[in-house]
C-alpha cells in the first residue's frame, strides 16, 4: 500500500480547490466547513512529519478541535440554508464581542498600558446576539434552554457521541488537570524515584494522534465531501486511507495493559482477532453521506 503521507501528498491539489471560496458564494457555514478542511488536512500532513513525533504530547489535544469541528458542522447541517449561515455569523460576532470583554479584563489588570481592542460596554450587545440564537431554539431544538447546546449535545444526534466521549476523554487531559496524565510521565529510576518528563510516553502518543487524526480526517471527508463538491476527486484516496485505519491491528486504547502492568495480548492472538472481524459481519465505520 501507498503511505499514509503518499496518499495525503497526492490529495493536496483537490484540498486546495476545496479550501477556497467566498461569502457572497458560500455564505458563512459553508465558508467554516472549507476553514475546517483545511484545519485539519494541514493537521494530518503535519502528524506525519518527524517533527510532529518529537512533540507528540502538544498535539493530541488538537484532535479534540477537529473533532469537534466535524460534530458542530454536522449539527448545524441539519438547519435550513438561512438559519445555518445566520446562526454561524450571529456565533461569530459573540465571540468576538466576549473575547473582547476577557481581553479587557486581562490586560486592564496585567498590562495596561498596551492599547488594544477594548470592550467598553458591551453586555447589551451580548445579550441580544445570545437572544437570537436562543429564538433558533425553536425550529432546531435542543435540550437546554440556553442560547446554544454543547458540543456532546450536538454529538448526540449527529451519530457522533462516542468519537466525541472517546476523543473528550482523551484530549481533556492536556487541557484539564489530570493527575493521571502527569503522573504517568514518570519514569521509575534506581532507588524508586521517579522522573518526569513529556518524551516518556512520546511513542503512545505519536501513534495516538497519528491514527486518530486519520480517523477523523476520513470522516470529515465521508461527511462533507458531497457538500464541498469534492466527493468523485477524494473517494479514491480518501478509500485508500480507510484500509489504512482497517487494518491497523491495534487501535490505540485509552489506557494500555502495558500501563497498568498487565500482560499484554500477543501479537499473533491480535492477529488472529483481526482476521475473525474481517470474516464477521461489521457495521461500516464510515459512509459517504450526501451533501447538505
Amino acid at each position: 500500500m501507498e503511505t499514509v503521507k503518499q496518499i495525503l501528498d497526492s490529495l493536496e491539489p483537490v484540498i486546495r480547490r476545496c479550501v477556497s471560496g467566498s461569502v457572497q458564494d458560500d455564505g458563512f457555514f459553508l465558508l467554516c466547513v472549507r476553514a475546517a478542511l483545511a484545519k485539519n488536512y494541514e493537521i494530518n500532513r503535519f502528524l506525519q512529519s518527524p517533527a510532529a513525533a518529537g512533540n507528540a504530547f502538544a498535539i493530541t489535544s488538537a484532535l479534540r478541535g477537529i473533532c469537534e469541528d466535524i460534530i458542530a458542522l454536522k449539527w448545524l447541517s441539519t438547519f435550513e440554508k438561512r438559519d445555518r449561515d445566520e446562526a454561524v455569523g450571529v456565533m461569530m460576532m459573540k465571540s468576538v464581542l466576549e473575547l473582547m470583554q476577557q481581553q479587557t479584563a486581562f490586560f486592564g489588570k496585567y498590562r495596561p498600558s498596551q492599547p488594544i481592542m477594548e470592550a467598553k460596554d458591551v453586555t447589551a450587545e451580548v445579550h441580544a446576539l445570545k437572544q437570537r440564537l436562543r429564538a433558533m431554539r425553536k425550529g432546531n431544538r435542543w435540550r437546554k434552554h440556553r442560547e446554544w447546546p454543547s458540543v456532546r449535545e450536538m454529538a448526540e444526534p449527529t451519530g457522533l457521541l462516542p468519537l466525541y466521549d472517546f476523543l473528550y476523554a482523551a484530549t481533556s487531559s492536556f487541557v484539564h488537570f489530570s493527575p493521571n496524565n502527569l503522573i504517568r510521565m514518570g519514569k521509575v529510576l534506581p532507588g524508586e524515584k521517579m522522573l518526569f518528563s513529556t518524551t516518556h510516553f512520546s511513542d503512545y502518543y505519536n501513534a495516538f494522534n497519528r491514527f486518530y487524526g486519520l480517523f477523523l480526517f476520513v470522516t470529515f471527508c465521508t461527511t462533507f465531501a458531497a457538500t464541498l463538491g469534492c466527493k468523485s476527486d477524494l473517494k479514491s484516496g480518501i478509500e485508500k486511507l480507510m484500509k489504512h485505519v482497517d487494518e491497523e491491528i491495534r487501535w490505540p486504547e485509552l489506557v494500555t495493559m502495558e500501563e497498568m502492568n498487565i500482560p499484554a495480548v500477543s501479537e499473533m492472538l491480535r492477529l488472529m482477532a483481526h482476521k475473525a472481524r474481517k470474516l464477521a459481519t461489521a457495521p461500516e465505520v464510515w459512509t459517504w453521506e450526501e451533501a447538505k
